[in-house]
């Protein structure tokens, strides 16, 4: 699946300081960094944390501020 699909696909939840990125099936690291800066949220300026991946679910979270 090319990028720009699975960024339609993935579900943003914002809280406090947060966002969590939801996807309903499994991918890499790699292309969950790529969806987060193609969603304007580049892992070097708002990090990259808590990646977990599963058979049903990937999930990963980064800060709402870059600084």
């Amino acid at each position: 699946m090319h990028i720009e699909e699975l960024k339609d696909l993935t579900l943003v939840e914002q809280e406090g300081n947060w966002i969590t990125f939801y996807l309903p099936f499994e991918i890499t690291k790699e292309q969950a960094s790529e969806i987060q800066a193609e969603l304007a949220y580049h892992p070097l300026g708002y990090g990259f944390y808590n990646f977990n991946a599963s058979d049903e679910e990937t999930s990963w979270r980064c800060s709402r501020s870059c600084d």
